[in-house]
This record gives C-alpha cells, sequence and structure tokens, in this order.
C-alpha cells in the first residue's frame, strides 16, 4: 500500500504497515549535517515529514537522539590532487633517465615543485 497523505495511514492503522511507516517518520526527526569547522557531526532537528502527515514532535515522545557517527575528515580533493601528480610525475619519468638528454630543466623544475607539493598535501592527511 502506498501512503501519501494522513488518511493514507489512519486507514492502515494497528497494521505492521502502520507502525513500519510510524518507525520511518520517527527517523525523519533528525538530520546530520557534517561541520567541517567544528571537526564534528551536529543533529539538527527536522520536523518536516512529520508535519506534512499532521504529527508534532510530541507525537514521538519519548524522543531518542540518534547515534552520531565519528567525524573524519573529507580528504577526496586532497587525494585526488596528490593522484593528479602523481601522474604528471609518471608521465614525465622519461626525462630523468640517465640516457635521455638532460637538457629539459623545466620539467625537472616541475617535477621537483611537484615532488614538493605532494609531500605537503601528505601531510595535511597526517595532521587529520
Amino acid at each position: 500500500m502506498i501512503i501519501n497523505t494522513r488518511e493514507d495511514l489512519d486507514a492502515v492503522k494497528g497494521t505492521p504497515e502502520y507502525n513500519l511507516f510510524m518507525s520511518a517518520l520517527r527517523g525523519t526527526l533528525f538530520e546530520l549535517q557534517r561541520d567541517d569547522d567544528l571537526k564534528e557531526w551536529v543533529l539538527i532537528e527536522n520536523n518536516d515529514a512529520i508535519e506534512s502527515f499532521g504529527f508534532t514532535r510530541a507525537d514521538f515522545e519519548p524522543i531518542e537522539l540518534p547515534p552520531v557517527p565519528a567525524y573524519e575528515p573529507d580528504n577526496s580533493e586532497t587525494l585526488q590532487k596528490i593522484a593528479e601528480l602523481k601522474s604528471k610525475l609518471a608521465s614525465t619519468d622519461y626525462v630523468t633517465l640517465s640516457d635521455y638528454d638532460k637538457d629539459k630543466p623545466e620539467i625537472l623544475a616541475d617535477r621537483q615543485a611537484w615532488r614538493d607539493e605532494i609531500r605537503q598535501l601528505e601531510a595535511t592527511l597526517n595532521d587529520d
């Protein structure tokens, strides 16, 4: 059965479907938001779903706070940048071969700059 309105919900009161739907509504009472400044997850009260069915928070008492996961920094951009720099290094490996013409100082300088940036980015990952 599809439940779109309070009337739909009231029509199945006392059934497992009703209990399941009410449990799902209870799950919408809070939403988790990542706060990178505070380096933690924050619980935000959200009444939108329950109010759309004519309920208030009082209809769900006692309200238990959901578990808050451990904060882990989002390092995806840093990891992507490291991968890009390592790819640049791999694509210019030929310049560092001993039998290759060393007349490419700009590439050698770029390679050193990329290695330095990789070290710096990896250090920031270890700081978290």
